[in-house]
């Protein structure tokens, strides 16, 4: 079995230390890449795992690779959450092509910010999340849309119990309007999702 483990970190942080104790944990047979935009984040990770390999990309930072798409349906509204990570990569722009491929309108609540969910710490102390994500919480529940993205699995999770609103990956939602025919309604929700964790 062979397990790529993909970070987008810039700087060390909680999500980075935790994926690091996870792969030390993982049984000695799986096969585990970490993969990584910041050489030096993928080392650090890699040190909990000595047999792991190790490979660095760089960022999208563009949304010309969105040339090649074809037509799709789209969403009427998206909201979408910035993370840390995408501000420091500077790929806040290929975020927001990526949102308009998937939605006629994009919202970017104003008070976004930092989801303080770090890892595995929103899971530990949840209070630090739900005061960190009140205003932009609040912010996104008098402005509903059709769907919520994000493009980190924590940050997703951290605004999904903050909102009672499930946030996906950017491009999971993408993807799943481009493989579906065009006369063919789709919801941007898989029907057996969770509507969130109440705080």
């Amino acid at each position: 079995m062979r397990l790529v483990a993909y970070t987008d970190a810039v700087e060390l942080g909680g999500a980075d230390l935790s994926m690091a104790h996870l792969l030390e944990r993982l049984d000695p047979a799986i096969d585990v890449t970490v993969l990584g935009v910041s050489q030096p984040i993928v080392e650090r990770i890699a040190r909990a795992r000595p047999t792991a390999s190790t490979s660095v990309v760089d960022p999208p930072r563009s949304g010309h690779d969105l040339r090649s798409l074809t037509e799709h349906l789209r969403l009427e509204s998206l909201t979408v959450h910035p993370t840390c990570s995408s501000t420091q990569l500077g790929i806040n722009d290929a975020l927001h092509a990526l949102a308009r491929e998937v939605a006629e309108e994009v919202v970017v609540p104003q008070d976004w910010g930092c989801c303080a969910f770090a890892g595995d710490r929103g899971m530990l102390h949840p209070e630090l999340t739900a005061s960190a994500t009140a205003g932009q919480a609040a912010e996104v529940l008098a402005r509903p849309t059709e769907a919520h993205a994000s493009c980190n699995r924590t940050c997703e999770l951290a605004m999904t119990r903050a909102t009672g609103r499930p946030y996906r990956h950017v491009i999971e939602i993408l993807a799943d309007l481009v493989s579906t025919p065009p006369n063919v309604s789709t919801s941007p929700v898989p029907a057996n999702s969770p509507q969130g964790v109440g705080q």
